[in-house]
C-alpha cells in the first residue's frame, strides 16, 4: 500500500495562475533584495559626500 495520496491532475487554467503568483511572489523576493542594495549604495554615496562637505 503506498502511504501516500495520489496527485489529482490540476487544469491548465489553475496551473497556469499557480505559475503566475509564484513568478510575482518570487520577482517581488528578488526586487526588494535588489532595490534595497541599490539604496544602501547611495545612502553610503550621500554619507560620504556629506563628509566631504562638512570638512569644507
Amino acid at each position: 500500500m503506498w502511504p501516500f495520496p495520489r496527485r489529482k491532475p490540476v487544469s491548465k487554467a489553475k496551473q497556469s495562475l499557480e505559475r503566475l503568483v509564484a513568478g510575482f511572489i518570487i520577482g517581488g523576493a528578488i526586487g526588494s533584495i535588489i532595490g534595497k542594495k541599490i539604496l544602501d549604495e547611495h545612502e553610503e554615496e550621500d554619507d560620504e559626500d556629506d563628509e566631504l562637505n562638512d570638512d569644507e
